[in-house]
């Protein structure tokens, strides 16, 4: 037990040199449990007041714990559009995976449908920014835009893994990998009625959305995470594409849920 003892006391010196220290498990345990409650709570309120139509689902709480970079808010803005699109005819996109926790909380949407699960990223982090992302939220303190190229990278493993989890058919799903401006003119689905784009910068948003315009249904809707956030690109591309394409309408979600925008074509 001595020497148990005097390996933590270092551990702990060691680790408080770089600001960590150590937690049991029976705290971790008891942190993540109270995690979970608050999701709940959480979750419960919202399906109450403003997402009536959806139903319980506590596989969906879980992996709503295990978001990363998504809060709870804008996920649950996700959720109702797909329920809203679940008879419409069309396929389930996402561009820009990332690590995956959103991918897997959109699988288990639609997990009981036929749709098809397309997931669309470059396994190699951000793409280059051009001249219309202006840095607006330095949210690694990189201290420029042209420093975020090649950050947010993550192997695709993540994702089979995580679609694994909860046996999300591998027959219905396609994951695509390169950057958009290469791989979207190659494989898209023939209809879309649902899509979630979070690629952070100008020019893949735009290329994205200029495409699936061809192929999403009326009264399909489209996710656009980042709207007025980190770069300036993203609404500079959703702005200019509503204007051109006046058959999208563009909603804002309520300022809890976090900074994205929602576009639904309604003819």
């Amino acid at each position: 037990m001595g020497m148990k003892k005097n390996i933590k006391i270092i551990l702990n010196i060691i680790l408080n040199r770089f600001g960590f220290q150590t937690i049991p498990m029976y705290e971790l345990k008891y942190i993540n449990e109270k995690h979970q409650e608050a999701v709940n709570e959480y979750v419960c309120y919202l399906r109450e007041t403003i997402f009536k139509d959806i139903k319980e689902d506590l596989q969906r709480n879980k992996l709503l714990t295990k978001l990363y970079g998504t809060t709870v808010g804008e996920a649950m803005y996700i959720i109702d559009c797909l329920n809203k699109t679940s008879d419409i005819t069309g396929e389930v996109c996402e561009f820009g995976v990332a690590n995956g926790s959103t991918s897997v909380l959109i699988a288990n949407e639609i997990k009981s449908t036929n749709k098809k699960l397309w997931l669309y990223d470059s396994f190699q982090g951000l793409s280059k920014p051009t001249k219309e992302d202006v840095l607006i939220n330095d949210i690694f303190n990189l201290g420029a835009m042209v420093n975020y190229e090649s950050t947010m990278s993550y192997p695709d493993s993540y994702v089979r893994s995580k679609l694994t989890s909860i046996n999300f058919p591998k027959r219905r799903t396609r994951i695509i990998t390169g950057f958009i401006d290469k791989t979207i003119y190659l494989s898209l689905p023939k209809k879309v009625a649902f899509a979630y784009i979070d690629f952070d910068l100008y020019e893949p948003t735009m290329i994205t959305l200029d495409r699936l315009d061809r192929v999403l249904s009326k009264g399909s809707f489209v996710v656009v995470d980042d709207y007025d956030y980190f770069s300036s690109g993203v609404k500079i591309a959703v702005d200019k594409f509503v204007k051109k394409h006046r058959k999208y309408k563009l909603i804002m979600p309520k300022k809890f849920a976090g900074k994205f925008c929602i576009l639904h074509k309604f003819k």
